[in-house]
């Protein structure tokens, strides 16, 4: 079925909205499920719009070996205009007839609850898909169904506990993603690798990224920036006007919002646009009702202006043997999980350079590698402090540590950027010694900060893979944080070489090679 900007509607004869997205990433696949799920739904008699049905069927597509097509999903349309519609399709196809676990989660309780409204009304006035219901229920912040063919859903608000019925989980519905952090993500993590094809949707209003209400946008904006890169197995659908467009004129209004003259007209914007005479609220009509985002990561400007120049990174480089005192370990991830850096941060006796650091790993987030990656990294170091972002999807890295009973300082906003600034100190000062490592250029050339409420700065982590930036910006700190020894003891720190633990847990260097097929670079200690 060929997307048309205003395809002819029998059943929505005053459908006036521009069908296609403003920006759509899409892979050519296979249809047959997503053909299915629009037969179930017309067998029931939903009212899915043209664009909703095109949705479904991309986020339905599978490759030619069975898998997803698109894994990651994102779709971004304006609000009241029914994005989450669509979704109550998708999950009654997914559990009914796929036996799927589904994941429905919200920023607020109103949000999943009224999704659950919905399917429990489909299914009571439909005999055949009661019989076919063993449980559900919906208390306290959760709602459930179970179905006879061991799928199941639940929906939720998003917290630590999100998923806690279901024992994996095929498919993540993020709706509001506009407010949707790391570690949220990371609470599932482990029931989505359970699944043998899981699949993440993101459902959202366009971000901007100078709106208090809009401080979590970070993670959907990198998926969004990532599908708009290229990266093959996402799906981007963004419905918004041209920029270029008169904000009070209706063919704007028709062009932002698919269910123009369905759910939403001409006085309905003329109301809102009575509200917001001012010029923070013309721009929040923008980003609203037109689409209009201004997403973390974006630039303002051609060209990109550097945090950190390359040059200024290499003149750090350390050309004499480094005497340490104490040591810090820090760890972090891209917001997706996909990107791991270990660092360490090492207090030294240099007046001149109090403080060295570098990378111990940089590779794929695969919990077990890097778990085995962090023990022999303390086994050899001892570190002081282990300093971990609970934001960061290395929560899970400081669960596994807290469980073996090792103590992890877990930093906040402003620790993160006291961080900052201390690092960009150091480097403007050149009072820092920063061992080389070939991932630093390519996260130089995409970095940018970002501002907070209070006007500090720190990394934006959405401006691409930049984990080992704010790992080893982190180790720096880290090494501050300790309180120097009454002497100095006689140890030194090599050039990088690799560590690995043997069966009998005796710390050994080895080749720099990895199972994964990715580059460790580990620096021994010199005892």
């Amino acid at each position: 079925m060929a997307r048309t900007p205003h395809p002819s509607s029998q059943a929505f004869q005053s459908l006036q909205g521009r069908q296609t997205p403003e920006l759509l990433v899409e892979y050519p696949g296979t249809h047959q499920d997503g053909e299915n799920l629009l037969q179930l739904a017309d067998s029931l008699n939903a009212s899915l719009l043209p664009w909703q049905r095109w949705d479904l069927l991309a986020i339905n597509a599978r490759r030619e070996d069975g898998r997803w097509l698109h894994r990651t999903c994102v779709i971004v349309c304006t609000r009241q205009n029914g994005k989450t519609y669509g979704m109550l399709w998708l999950i009654l196809y997914r559990t009914l007839v796929l036996g799927q676990s589904v994941l429905f989660t919200a920023h607020r309780w109103e949000t999943a609850m009224k999704i659950w409204e919905q399917l429990n009304d489909i299914i009571s006035i439909t005999p055949w898909l009661k019989k076919l219901v063993t449980r559900s229920g919906c208390s306290q912040g959760r709602g459930y169904f179970r179905f006879k063919n061991s799928g199941e859903v639940e929906f939720t608000t998003r917290s630590a506990g999100g998923g806690r019925g279901l024992s994996k989980i095929d498919v993540t519905i993020y709706d509001e993603a506009f407010d949707l952090t790391d570690a949220e993500i990371a609470a599932t993590a482990f029931l989505r690798k359970a699944a043998k094809d899981p699949q993440t949707i993101y459902v959202t209003s366009a971000v901007h990224r100078d709106f208090i209400q809009h401080q979590n946008g970070e993670v959907v904006s990198s998926v969004r920036r990532r599908a708009l890169e290229g990266k093959p197995g996402i799906y981007l659908a963004e419905y918004a006007a041209p920029k270029d467009m008169d904000p009070e004129d209706e063919s704007t209004w028709k062009a932002s919002n698919p269910s123009y003259g369905v759910l939403c007209d001409a006085q309905a914007f003329l109301d809102i646009m009575d509200s917001m005479d001012t010029e923070a609220g013309r721009v929040n009509f923008g980003v609203e009702a037109l689409g209009w985002g201004l997403w973390f990561g974006d630039t303002d400007h051609a060209g990109h202006t550097y945090v950190v120049r390359p040059e200024q990174l290499d003149a750090l480089a350390p050309n004499v043997t480094v005497t340490g005192l104490r040591t810090a370990l820090t760890v972090d991830a891209s917001p997706d999980g996909d990107k791991l850096t270990m660092a360490l941060g090492v207090l030294t006796s240099d007046i001149a350079h109090p403080v060295y650091a570098g990378v111990l790993y940089h590779g794929s987030f695969h919990l077990p590698t890097v778990m085995e990656k962090v023990m022999a990294a303390i086994d050899v170091y001892n570190p002081e402090l282990i300093v971990i972002d609970p934001k960061s999807p290395v929560i899970a890295v400081a669960e596994k540590l807290d469980a073996a009973g090792l103590e992890v300082k877990l930093i906040n906003l402003t620790d993160v950027q006291a961080a900052f600034h201390i690092f960009m100190r150091h480097v403007k000062d050149e009072t820092v010694l920063i061992e080389p490592h070939e991932s630093f250029a390519p996260a130089l050339e995409k970095a940018t900060t970002r501002e907070g409420v209070n006007g500090a700065t720190a990394w934006a982590r959405t401006s691409g893979v930049i984990c080992n930036l704010v790992a080893v910006t982190n180790a720096v700190w880290a090494a501050e944080q300790i309180t120097p020894p009454e002497y100095v003891p006689d140890k030194a720190y090599a050039a990088p070489e690799s560590v690995t633990r043997d069966s009998s847990g005796e710390n050994h260097t080895a080749p720099v090679n990895d199972n994964f097929g990715i580059e460790t670079n580990i620096m021994t200690l010199a005892f």
